[in-house]
């Protein structure tokens, strides 16, 4: 039987979402990681499980460079997350004044005032029917202004997964 030299292993298991699986695979070899099972977890989550040696050179350096790689994709989860937040909440404010019209128009329709039930159905209805056609202009606006934000984080990444390989080497 052939002796084989002893390696000891730290674990890490991270959960992500599943649309950054590919770049948490691939950016986290970079850190010395070796990746070691995916384990599905809750919609649209999955589990990442990681192994790599303890005795990794320059591993102060690796962790720092992981830890700052982690705090740039949580700034990109931000910032995806906000090219949704401002327009939704935009278009929920609109629908609720809409029902306030609307509920104003059913107070004057059971008071006997139908011409006042008219002016008041109509921004009722434009409250209900606008805020999809707000939301998506805003969103696409949002995007727009966020993408090239989010390619510079990105751009990060790059060149910090870069620096992690070559402290590997």
């Amino acid at each position: 039987m052939e002796k084989t030299d002893f390696i000891g292993y730290e674990y890490l298991d991270v959960t992500i979402n599943k649309e950054l699986e590919a770049i948490y695979i691939d950016s986290y070899l970079n850190f010395g990681w070796q990746l070691d099972r995916i384990s599905p977890a809750l919609q649209p989550n999955t589990t990442l499980s990681f192994k790599r040696n303890r005795k990794l050179p320059n591993k102060a350096e690796l962790t720092r460079l992981q830890r700052k790689f982690n705090g740039i994709i949580a700034d990109i989860n931000s910032l995806e997350h906000s090219k949704r937040l401002i327009p939704a909440t935009t278009a929920y404010l609109m629908g609720l004044i809409g029902s306030g019209f609307m509920a104003g128009s059913v107070f004057a329709l059971r008071n006997g005032h139908v011409p006042l039930t008219i002016v008041l159905a109509l921004p009722a209805f434009l409250g209900w029917v606008m805020p999809y056609f707000v939301y998506r202009r805003l969103t696409a606006k949002r995007s727009m202004h966020l993408s090239p934000i989010i390619e510079e984080k990105f751009d990060d990444l790059y060149a910090l997964t870069k620096e992690a390989n070559q402290l590997l080497t």
